[in-house]
């Protein structure tokens, strides 16, 4: 069931490897329906940053977006 606007809805954490290709985090995030994704390293057991939609749409105006990984482009500054 989806929430209306302003609600809060508890859902599970959305991961993505920082080795991963920004396309499959866009696709991820479209597939979750959320802004916000969790980076992890590639074991996939420690945050190692943050990635939001707005970090998305910058990449798209740097050079070569395609080619990019979410390592690339993540917010590394984290406070667990």
């Amino acid at each position: 069931m989806k929430g209306t606007k302003g609600s809060v809805e508890r859902k599970e954490m959305v991961t993505v490897s920082r080795t991963a290709p920004v396309s499959v985090l866009s696709e991820l995030m479209e597939e979750e329906e959320v802004r916000t994704v969790v980076v992890t390293d590639e074991s996939g057991d420690s945050p190692v940053g943050i990635v939001t939609d707005h970090d998305l749409k910058n990449c798209v105006y740097e050079p070569a977006p395609s080619r990019k990984t979410v390592g690339e482009i993540v917010s590394k500054r984290v406070v667990v």
